[in-house]
């Protein structure tokens, strides 16, 4: 049967050659460096640079490299211990790693700081399904379920372990109700004709192979269970109740880590939504898986001629008006992002320039040979967050 694990991962800031920290998708190595560069660069504002531990665990987690994944997620828990997505991130890798109780902790975790997050609970019954703490993983659904009524994967993945509890009648209304919303889910209906063949009727359980082979004709499992429901079919009555029960279908479904919000120039980053990754075996789950630069200290203000400055004006009075509040201007990471996009698409000479002005500074080593370069990168973050004037 299929368990799909809702995975919530984050996304990215800013970007190296050929690559962005908010891009985490598309190119896992690229993003790691982009986010290295800004990691290393020295941030020195909390929430950007837990943004960029973040992005770049979901990287590694791309890649499969869990131990990596999971360090820069604890280093974005410890510079920002209210981020549910953070610690829901890291529970999936532990997930991942067989270390369902570690898991299972996060995920508790994660849903105390949000309560209202379904993926969380998903997750963490996709860990007691592991513990093969079927109980656990149906109360988990159940919740679930409640504040999400239409997932079909939650529906999906409760009908795997009632299954597993021989709820079968229970496990086939779940089945019925995921395809209704979701017509095309294959491990569903794959899952409905386990259900059917575990109550001995293989007739339905050879339906819903067959439709989930339709949807995905290379569905090494389905076609699997439809050959032994075939087999099953053809014995006696007294040789069928002889044979062991039909193997759940495995499915290794594929990792689907969605970007989440990007680290934004904002004082106080708005909760992110959390994502989507991979099962571990006997069913297939789904589980669902803000910058602000410090500007620099402004100089001393000449002293001037003492004047008699005006009265402040009088503080408002509770009926009237708020005043207006003026927009905030780019932070220097909006300001970064600017002069990076300019150069990733201008010419070999205005590129030039900015490598003779860092050259000037000292921020950059490099040769002035109009080519955009890691380095160069790092040195215009490095002379922006010293105040250079730039070309």
């Amino acid at each position: 049967m299929v368990f799909c694990a809702v995975l919530a991962l984050a996304p990215a800031p800013v970007g190296a050659q050929g690559g962005s920290c908010r891009a985490c998708d598309a190119n896992p190595d690229r993003c790691i460096d982009a986010c290295t560069v800004l990691i290393d660069g020295g941030l020195r504002d909390t929430h950007t640079l837990s943004k960029a531990f973040k992005n770049r665990g979901d990287a590694h987690a791309r890649k499969g490299a869990l131990d990596a994944a999971a360090a820069d997620y604890s280093r974005a828990m410890a510079l920002t211990p209210g981020d549910a997505a953070a610690v829901n991130n890291r529970g999936i890798v532990l997930n991942r790693q067989g270390r369902f109780d570690a898991a299972i902790g996060d995920f508790s975790r994660a849903i105390a700081l949000e309560p209202g997050r379904a993926a969380f609970r998903i997750n963490r019954a996709h860990a007691h399904y592991g513990k093969r703490d079927y109980a656990a993983a149906v109360a988990d659904l159940d919740h679930a379920i409640a504040l999400s009524p239409d997932d079909p994967r939650a529906l999906n993945n409760r009908a795997g372990a009632l299954m597993m509890l021989g709820r079968h009648d229970a496990a086939i209304r779940d089945l019925g109700r995921a395809v209704m919303l979701d017509p095309k889910y294959a491990a569903a209906y794959n899952n409905r004709g386990i259900a059917h063949a575990g109550k001995g009727d293989f007739a339905a359980a050879i339906r819903d192979y067959d439709r989930a082979l339709a949807l995905r004709p290379d569905y090494a499992k389905a076609r699997e269970n439809r050959t032994k429901a075939e087999h099953r079919q053809r014995q006696t009555p007294a040789a069928t109740l002889d044979l062991p029960p039909p193997e759940t279908a495995v499915e290794q479904a594929p990792i689907l880590l969605t970007g989440a919000p990007e680290p934004a120039a904002a004082p106080e980053p708005a909760p992110e939504p959390a994502r989507t990754s991979p099962p571990p075996a006997e069913a297939a789950i789904t589980a669902t898986v803000a910058q602000a630069a410090t500007p620099p200290a402004p100089a001393p203000a000449p002293r001037m001629p003492v004047a008699t400055a005006p009265p402040p004006p009088p503080p408002p009075s509770p009926s009237s008006p708020p005043m207006p509040m003026a927009p905030p201007g780019p932070s220097l990471l909006d300001r970064f992002l600017a002069v990076e996009k300019t150069l990733r698409g201008a010419d070999p000479e205005t590129i030039v320039r900015y490598q003779v002005r860092l050259r000037e500074t000292g921020h950059y080593a490099g040769a002035a040979d109009g080519r955009l370069s890691r380095a160069l990168l790092k040195g215009l973050a490095d002379c922006m967050q010293a105040g250079c004037t730039l070309p």
